[in-house]
């Protein structure tokens, strides 16, 4: 049986679960660098984890092309959600890339707005989230994947989150 985990978080001086609007800048801001912003927060989610004394999560090409994809997909549509515009989700998107080998995954979504270190922002609204943090601090999952988009002053940040199957 697979089993599928998903939070979302929207952040950047609107909202952002357990956080108050004070806490984030409004005025718009570009992100000092954007080039490595995947690498940076599967390093700061693994930082998170060694605090807990949780094995890191491995890089996984694939699930970060997934995750890129439907950063963009949101971004493009305007639809920040787990379910896309034709109510799609995870498990369907994951199948549909040829992902099958898997048993549990999960996936964090973060939308900033005008912030100047979305990663940032994404990690430590993850933290402060129920769901996001069961997610995070899952010691079953091994592999991530991390998607960063940006349109405009809005950046999509998808990390999907996996056990793969025996054998992989």
């Amino acid at each position: 049986m697979k089993s599928v985990l998903l939070s979302s978080i929207l952040a950047g001086g609107l909202w952002l679960s357990g956080c108050s609007s004070a806490d984030f800048k409004t005025e718009q801001v570009k992100p000092a660098s954007t080039a490595n912003m995947p690498e940076a927060i599967l390093e700061e989610v693994n930082r998170l984890r060694a605090n807990r004394k949780l094995q890191p999560l491995k890089n996984d090409p694939e699930l970060s092309a997934l995750a890129l994809s439907y950063s963009k997909q949101m971004a493009r549509t305007n639809h920040f959600d787990h379910s896309d515009v034709n109510g799609k989700r995870l498990e369907n998107r994951l199948e549909a890339a040829g992902i099958t080998s898997w048993t549990m995954a999960g996936e964090n979504l973060a939308k900033t707005i005008n912030a100047p270190e979305p990663a940032k922002e994404a990690t430590r609204g993850w933290q402060l989230s129920q769901g996001h943090s069961e997610n995070l601090y899952n010691a079953d999952y091994d592999y991530a994947g991390t998607g960063v988009y940006f349109k405009n002053n809005e950046c999509y940040i998808t990390q999907i989150y996996m056990k793969k199957s025996s054998g992989m």
